[in-house]
C-alpha cells in the first residue's frame, strides 16, 4: 500500500543535547558507509546498539519508512538509512542555521542554485541570511521530515524537487493552520532528498513570533492527511473507482438472493403461532396505555414485549438468511479499511430496522378494529410502470423555415401511405417518401423513419440507421424524437442501454412539455435507484405531465397522494385524478377509488360505486379488488352477506397467489385468528419491503451506511495511512 511518513520533532530554544548523534552524521560516510557490495550484509554491533538508543531518545522514530525497512531486513544498507534519517532529524550543536545548511548542502540534496533550500513561492534563499536568522532565533523549531517510498515517489511524480515546491507552497497556509500560527508569522524552508529507498523532504518550520505556535498529534495527523491528499489524489481516485465498483459487483451478486427471499416473504404463509400469540398479549396491554402508543414512550416491559415479536421474526429462516445476507455486504464494504468484523447484533436492537418495532405496534392496535379487513394499502401491489403505448404524432400542420413545402408536402403524403387504415396503404412508397423528407432535414419525418428503422415492422430492422436519424432529429431540437431516443436508452429494447444519454434526452423533452417524457423521466426519478434525492423533482414532472391529462401519470400521482410520503396526503384530489384512468377502464385505478369511497376520512362515502368498481376491476382479473370484494361478501358488512360469492373472489384471488385471501379461506371459521394472521402477513411484507428499501438507497448512494463506532474507527484507520475523508 502506497504511504506516506511525516515525522515531526520539534526542539526547545536552548535545547543542547544532539551532540553525538551531530558528530556521527558528520563523520558517518567514513564509519558505517561501506561500499555498496557490503550494504546487503548484516547490521554491525556499532549499528545496533546506536539503534537501540536512538529508539530510546526518539520513539516517534518507529514511524520512519527505513525503520520499517530495518526491521524486515537487518543489513547494513538499511541500518545506515535509519540512523541517517534519524540524525538529518534533530538540530547540531552550532543551531538551527547550519542544520539548514547541512538540508541544503549534503549529498543527495537536489541544487535549484548552488544549494537546494527553497521557500514560500520560489522566493530566492540565501543561505548565508538563513543560517544567521536562525542561529539567532530563541523560540521553538519543528524539523519535518516528509518521506515517500521510491516507487511511489517516481509513480506520483514527486522523484524531484519542483513537485515538492509545489506541493508545500499549495499546502504552507493549512500546516501553518494546524501548527497554530498566524499565515503571515509562518517561515519555512525545505530541502529535496534524492537518495536511497525513500525520496524526501526536511522541512524547518517556526513563527516569526517566539510565544507562538504548537503542534500535537492531531496537528501532526492533519497536516499529513493534507499533505497526502494531494501526493495520493490520483490514486484515491482509483481506490474509490474501484470501491464504488467492488460494491456495485457485490450488489449484482446479492440482488438475485435477495429479490427470491424478499418474493418469497411477500408470497409466503405465516406458521408461527408464536407471534399470533405475542400479538394479542401486545395489543390487550396497549389498552392500559395513556399518551401515545409509539415504541420511544413505551414502559420497559412493553417494549421487551415488542422486542421479543421481533426476534421471532428473526427465527423465519427467510428473514435470517435476508438479515445474514445485509451484514455480508457490510463486512465486505468495511474490510477496505479494517480487518475487524462487524459486531452482530439481534434484528430487534439494530437502530437502522427500528421502523419494525412501531409497525407491530400499529398492527396490535388494528386487531379489534374489524374495518382493518377492508384495508390492505400496504400490501398493494406496487405501482406499475406502464404508460399509455399509443405513441405521440407530431402536427400534421407546421411552418418551419427549413422545410420546403415540397418536403413537409412529402412527410404529410409518406404519413397516409404508412397508415394501415387508409385506402392508399402503400407501405413501400410511404417509406421512400419519408426517407426523402428525412434527407430534406424534415425534423419530423427524421423522427418517424428512425422509429420505424428500430422497430422494424415495415421494413428490415436497422438499430444503427435508426439512431442516425433519430438523433438528427433530436438535433433539432425535435421533443418526440427525445423522448423516443432517450426511452430506447433506457434499454429495455433492442437499443443498447446509455443510462446517461437516456436521462439527458428526457430531460430535455421535458423542459419542451413532453408529458411522455416527463412521466418517464419522473418513474426513473422514483424507481431506477440511480437518482436517490430527487423524489421531489419526479413529483413536479408527474404533477406537470398530469395537468396534460396523461393518465398514467395522474394515476401515479393519485397514489403518491394517497400514500402521503412524498407529498401531503390528500384522498379528496387523488379521488379526482384516478376519475381519467377508471374511464379509461384502468383495473388499478378502479380498485384505488373504491378503496377511497369506502375508507377515507375526506372521500364522501359511496358505497354503491365503490361495490361496482371493485365488481369491474374483478372481472378484470384484479387480485385485490377479488380480495375486497371477496372479504365485504362472505362477512356482509357494508353489503348484504353472500358467503358462497365472498369465497368465489377469495378463492379467485388465492389462485393468483394472494396470501391474504388464502389465509382468510383457511381460517373463516376463527375470524379473530383471520384478522391476526393478515396482520403477521403484512408484518413480514413490510420487513422485506424495509430491506429492499435500504438495498435501492445503497445502490443511489454507492455507500455503506455504518454505525457511528465503526466509522470512527474506518476513519481513524484512513487517518493512519495519511487518508482523510
Amino acid at each position: 500500500m502506497a504511504k506516506l511518513i511525516l515525522y515531526s520533532p520539534y526542539y526547545k530554544a536552548g535545547e543542547n543535547n544532539m551532540g553525538g548523534y551531530a558528530v556521527y552524521l558528520a563523520t558517518r560516510t567514513n564509519v558505517e558507509l561501506p561500499k555498496d557490495t557490503k550494504l546487503d550484509l548484516p547490521a554491525t554491533k556499532k549499528q545496533k546498539d546506536l539503534i537501540e538508543k536512538m529508539l530510546k531518545d526518539f520513539p516517534q522514530s518507529k514511524e520512519l519508512l527505513e525503520y520499517n525497512d530495518y526491521l524486515s531486513k537487518q543489513t547494513i544498507g538499511n541500518a545506515s538509512e535509519y540512523i541517517s534519517r534519524v540524525l538529518e532529524s534533530v538540530a547540531t550543536e552550532e543551531g538551527f542555521g547550519t542544520y539548514a545548511k547541512y538540508m541544503a548542502t549534503r549529498p543527495g540534496a537536489e541544487k535549484i542554485a548552488e544549494h537546494g533550500l527553497f521557500s514560500d513561492n520560489g522566493k530566492p534563499v540565501v543561505l548565508s541570511q538563513v543560517e544567521k536568522e536562525l542561529n539567532e532565533y530563541d523560540g521553538n523549531v519543528w524539523t519535518h521530515i516528509i518521506s515517500l517510498r521510491r516507487e511511489d515517489a517516481a509513480r506520483l511524480g514527486f522523484d524531484h524537487v519542483k513537485a515538492w515546491q509545489d506541493l508545500l507552497n499549495a499546502s504552507r497556509d493549512e500546516i501553518a493552520k494546524q501548527m497554530r500560527i498566524k499565515p503571515n508569522h509562518f517561515k519555512w524552508y525545505a530541502a529535496f532528498h534524492n537518495e536511497g529507498h525513500h525520496p524526501h523532504v526536511h522541512m524547518i518550520a517556526y513563527s516569526t513570533d517566539p510565544n507562538e505556535a504548537y503542534l500535537g498529534k492531531v496537528g501532526i495527523r492533519n497536516i499529513k492527511s493534507c499533505l497526502a491528499k494531494e501526493i495520493f489524489k490520483d490514486d484515491l481516485l482509483q481506490i474509490y473507482k474501484k470501491q464504488t465498483e467492488y460494491r456495485d459487483e457485490l450488489k449484482a451478486e446479492s440482488k438475485e438472493i435477495a429479490e427470491k427471499i424478499i418474493q418469497s416473504l411477500h408470497r409466503g404463509t405465516v406458521k408461527n403461532e408464536t407471534i399470533l400469540r405475542l400479538l394479542f398479549e401486545l395489543r390487550d396491554k396497549l389498552k392500559t396505555v395513556k399518551g401515545k402508543k409509539v415504541y420511544g414512550y413505551l414502559k420497559p416491559e412493553l417494549k421487551v414485549l415488542v422486542n421479543s415479536i421481533v426476534d421471532e421474526l428473526e427465527k423465519d429462516k427467510r428473514i435470517k438468511a435476508l438479515y445474514q445476507l445485509w451484514y455480508a455486504e457490510k463486512d465486505k464494504i468495511v474490510s477496505n479499511y479494517t480487518n475487524e468484523k462487524l459486531k452482530r447484533v439481534p434484528l430487534s436492537q439494530n437502530k437502522e430496522f427500528s421502523s419494525i418495532r412501531n409497525r407491530i405496534i400499529k398492527e396490535a392496535l388494528r386487531l379489534d378494529d374489524f374495518v382493518m379487513v377492508f384495508d390492505e394499502d400496504e400490501t398493494d401491489e406496487p405501482i406499475i410502470l406502464s404508460e399509455d403505448e399509443a405513441e405521440p404524432e407530431p402536427p400534421d400542420s407546421i411552418t418551419d423555415e427549413y422545410f420546403t413545402m415540397n418536403s413537409f408536402e412529402k412527410y404529410i403524403t409518406a404519413k397516409r401511405l404508412l397508415d394501415k387504415n387508409s385506402e392508399d396503404y402503400d407501405p413501400e412508397t410511404g417509406l421512400a417518401l419519408l426517407k426523402e423528407a428525412a434527407e430534406k432535414r424534415n425534423e419530423y419525418a427524421q423522427y418517424r423513419f428512425g422509429k420505424i428503422l428500430i422497430q422494424g415492422e415495415l421494413c428490415e430492422q436497422d438499430i444503427r440507421s435508426g439512431i442516425y436519424w433519430l438523433e438528427k432529429s433530436v438535433a433539432q431540437d425535435n421533443e418526440w424524437a427525445e423522448y423516443y431516443l432517450g426511452k430506447q436508452y433506457l434499454g429495455s429494447g433492442d437499443v443498447e442501454r446509455n443510462f446517461k444519454r437516456a436521462i439527458h434526452l428526457l430531460r430535455s423533452a421535458s423542459k419542451q412539455g413532453n408529458r411522455y417524457a416527463q412521466y418517464t423521466l419522473a418513474c426513473q426519478y422514483l424507481f431506477s435507484g440511480e437518482y436517490a434525492g430527487k423524489e421531489s423533482a419526479a413529483v413536479r414532472l408527474l404533477e406537470h405531465s398530469a395537468g396534460q391529462h396523461f393518465a398514467p401519470a395522474e394515476k401515479m400521482l393519485a397514489f403518491i397522494l394517497i400514500k402521503g410520503e412524498l407529498v401531503p396526503k390528500d384522498d379528496l384530489r387523488a379521488s379526482r385524478l384516478l376519475e381519467h384512468s377508471v374511464q379509461l377502464g384502468d383495473d388499478k385505478a378502479q380498485y384505488a377509488l373504491a378503496k377511497l369511497l369506502l375508507k377515507s376520512d375526506t372521500v364522501p362515502k359511496n358505497i354503491p360505486r365503490a361495490v361496482s368498481l371493485l365488481y369491474a376491476a374483478a372481472q378484470k382479473g384484479n387480485e385485490w379488488a377479488e380480495l375486497l370484494l371477496g372479504k365485504m361478501l362472505l362477512f356482509g358488512k357494508e353489503i348484504p352477506k353472500d358467503e358462497r360469492k365472498g369465497l368465489y373472489f377469495l378463492k379467485a384471488s388465492a389462485e393468483q397467489g394472494n396470501i391474504y385471501a388464502a389465509a382468510i379461506i383457511e381460517n373463516k371459521a376463527e375470524l379473530q385468528k383471520a384478522i391476526a394472521v393478515s396482520s403477521v402477513i403484512r408484518i413480514f411484507a413490510y420487513l422485506a419491503n424495509l430491506f429492499e428499501e435500504k438495498q435501492r438507497k445503497d445502490k443511489g448512494r454507492n455507500r455503506m451506511i455504518l454505525e457511528r463506532k465503526q466509522r470512527r474507527k474506518i476513519q481513524d484507520k484512513k487517518m493512519a495511512q495519511g487518508l482523510r475523508e
